[in-house]
């Protein structure tokens, strides 16, 4: 008898397989996949705020609130700065004189990966590296002048270590007496 897996043993067959292998890093890929879908959905959401801002007004946009007023759902702009995006506004696109296919509209302000997602002035989305990014800041670069370029919030700073004092404890004075 010739034994035919129906698609449902199918499925769970391979849900046990990764289940094993998740011990071996498969979770940590999935898991950098996922970030990167859904940094990618609000890639694409951000140009198409710029975009509908653009058609509307005759111009780039120049702020948050500009990109929301135009679509931009404030998730989006939650994901890309948790994930250290720096976007450039205030750049028209028929100012963007390098082309808007090499102007950076979005990308990481530090890459913590060798490869990751940018927005271009197009709307391409591609997956890139620090040395083409570089290139095209370069290519950028005397065209800034006038952007307006929103860097995500710094992380908030460090406190300083706890000192410890080796002086005994002091009490205050207790208060003045009142003279009734």
């Amino acid at each position: 008898m010739i034994f035919h897996a129906t698609p449902h043993l199918r499925v769970l067959a391979v849900l046990l397989m990764l289940t094993s292998l998740a011990g071996c890093g498969i979770a940590k890929s999935v898991q950098k996949a996922k970030k990167l879908q859904q940094i990618g959905k609000h890639l694409k959401e951000l140009h198409g705020a710029f975009m509908n801002y653009h058609d509307e007004h005759w111009g780039a946009p120049e702020s948050w609130e500009h990109l929301h007023e135009a679509g931009l759902s404030s998730e989006a702009r939650r994901v890309l700065e948790g994930a250290g995006y720096r976007v450039v506004l205030g750049v028209d696109m028929k100012e963007a004189t390098i082309g808007t296919s090499n102007f950076l509209l979005a990308c990481p302000l530090k890459p913590t990966d060798d490869r990751y997602l940018v927005l271009m002035m197009d709307g391409r989305i591609s997956s890139a590296v620090p040395a083409e990014v570089q290139e095209f800041q370069n290519m950028q670069q005397p065209l800034l002048a006038e952007a307006v370029v929103l860097d995500p919030p710094a992380a908030p700073a460090a406190l300083p270590p706890a000192t410890v004092s080796n002086s005994p404890y002091v009490p205050p004075p207790p208060p003045p007496a009142s003279g009734s």
